[in-house]
C-alpha cells in the first residue's frame, strides 16, 4: 500500500494533528484497521490515539481517500471526538 499525503496541519487548540491522504492498493479494499495500522507505523503513533474518518473508495481506481486526526494522547482524543466515531476506529 502507498501513500500520498495532502495535508499534513497541526491544531493546537485540539491537541492534535491533522492529516488528509490517498492510499492506492492492490487487490480487495483495505479495513480501516488496516489503514490505521499502516498510518502507524508509518507517523509513529499509537493506534488508540488516532481517528480514521471520511474513507472514500475511488471506484475502478485502486485508491481511497480519507482524514486521520492523531491525538497527542488518549484523554484529548476522548474530549473532542463524539463516541461514534471513536467506535468506528
Amino acid at each position: 500500500m502507498d501513500f500520498n499525503f495532502v495535508r499534513y496541519e497541526r491544531n493546537e487548540d485540539k491537541c492534535r494533528t491533522e492529516i488528509d491522504f490517498v492510499a492506492t492498493y492492490t487487490g480487495p479494499v483495505p479495513s480501516r484497521k488496516e489503514l490505521l495500522g499502516q498510518l502507524a507505523l508509518f507517523y509513529s503513533f499509537a493506534e488508540d490515539t488516532a481517528v480514521l474518518d471520511r474513507l472514500r473508495s475511488r471506484a475502478g481506481r485502486g485508491g481511497v481517500r480519507g482524514s486521520l486526526r492523531v491525538y497527542d494522547d488518549a484523554a484529548s482524543l476522548k474530549r473532542y471526538e463524539r463516541a461514534e466515531k471513536k467506535r468506528r476506529r
